[in-house]
């Protein structure tokens, strides 16, 4: 399959993010810029636990829920919801 562009894309230069995104990829390169925590940080144990536990008890958990929004806005309202402040 062939694909036709406009001949302005020949002169678009390459995203400056994603250059960095390649600077980065470097074990000598610490870029504070991208956003991209270590790996070795994520709570991969922690999520893998939280997955399992929702998914168990309610498999609907990754079906898209209602567009509005509205579904979370009661549940944050209960008290308890956020935790107290300097807790």
């Amino acid at each position: 399959m062939q694909y036709s562009f406009a001949s302005r894309a020949q002169t678009l230069l390459s995203s400056p993010l994603r250059d960095i995104r390649e600077l980065a990829k470097r074990d000598s390169f610490i870029s504070l810029a991208e956003e991209l925590p270590a790996e070795e940080l994520f709570p991969l144990h922690s999520l893998a636990e939280a997955a399992t536990s929702v998914l168990s008890e309610d498999p609907l958990a990754l079906q898209y829920g209602e567009a509005e929004g509205y579904g979370t806005a009661p549940r944050m309202a209960e008290p308890g919801f956020f935790p107290a402040k300097g807790a």
